[in-house]
């Protein structure tokens, strides 16, 4: 069940950071297309994560937490994007920007506590988390509206933050590992590398 978890989350990383190049190659495609692709992502995404929640809750623990709150998020982002997609395209810089800073905040705590738990790679997650708040706070307050500069823009980001949420899987999955040793063999086993 772990394993099934773990890579429905990285084959959603994947669809991202696909998404992302495929906005970089081809800037000139639709903006409604790029919602639709999203919206589908996203909501496939969200209800693997409620299939997950009601059929593994039972379990001591996930390594991927608040399945039910995300699941119920990613499916409402992606009913939003098939069914409003012009009002998406109003506000889209704006989404994509604030959805990267709460991304990077979130980030920023993790590498906190992979420094505290001995990770030595926790400043590359920082640098990759203040990266992905700054660029959501450049589409933020600057939401160009030139067509193919904000669509490049946007794959970008999209691009980015997929490879820094695989990158950061990865080193949450080692410092669980860490963890659960020290927990095994007690306080004095030694520093998580």
């Amino acid at each position: 069940a772990l394993k099934r978890s773990k890579w429905g989350y990285f084959i959603f990383l994947l669809l991202l950071c696909l998404t992302g190049l495929a906005l970089i190659i081809w800037p000139e495609i639709s903006a409604e297309t790029f919602c639709v692709v999203i919206g589908a992502i996203s909501l496939i995404y969200g209800i693997v994560k409620l299939i997950e929640y009601f059929t593994q809750r039972a379990a001591a623990y996930s390594f991927f937490q608040f399945d039910l709150a995300g699941g119920i998020f990613f499916v409402i982002i992606g009913m939003i994007f098939l069914l409003r997609p012009a009002y998406i395209l109003t506000i889209l810089p704006v989404v994509v920007g604030f959805y990267m800073i709460v991304d990077g905040v979130v980030k920023i705590q993790t590498s906190v506590d992979a420094k505290h738990y001995g990770l030595r790679a926790w400043w590359l997650i920082l640098v990759c988390a203040l990266l992905c708040a700054g660029m959501g706070i450049y589409l933020l307050f600057y939401p160009f509206e030139g067509g193919t500069f904000l669509m490049i823009l946007l794959g970008i980001s999209i691009l980015f933050d997929g490879v820094q949420n695989i990158f950061n899987a990865i080193y949450t999955a080692k410092m669980m590992s860490n963890l659960h040793r020290i927990f095994e063999e007690g306080p004095d086993s030694g520093t998580a590398r």
